[in-house]
């Protein structure tokens, strides 16, 4: 496993727990031997939620996410904090050798659109 990210804010992560498509927990290793549990919520992309209206097609997003990315490492890179106080990332993974964007892979395969909360 690879990773080219420069940036002081990428950590690598693996993912723990998947609350719904764009919201998940991770160890995130901060170096010498340190790891925290966070949760994060995947940068300027929004997944149906997993209840209500939506609930269908939010199950759908989150089992996705279970399947590909569960107990996987991940880069996180934090973004800073929306306005309910979460933590916002952008997220990369090794795809075959070739760095993607989870976000984008969502909104690729029609699980996410591309929304910024403020």
């Amino acid at each position: 496993m690879i990773f080219m990210i420069e940036d002081n804010n990428a950590r690598l992560g693996v993912i723990t727990e998947v609350i719904d498509g764009d919201t998940f927990e991770a160890d995130v290793h901060l170096g010498y031997g340190v790891t925290v549990n966070l949760r994060f919520r995947i940068f300027g992309i929004n997944t149906p939620e997993v209840f209500g209206a939506e609930k269908e097609r939010g199950i759908v997003s989150k089992e996705f996410v279970i399947k590909q990315f569960l107990n996987k490492p991940v880069i996180i890179i934090n973004k800073g904090l929306d306005s309910f106080r979460r933590n916002l990332a952008d997220v990369y993974f090794n795809n075959d050798g070739v760095q993607a964007n989870l976000g984008e892979l969502l909104c690729t395969e029609g699980l996410a659109e591309h929304k910024i909360y403020k």
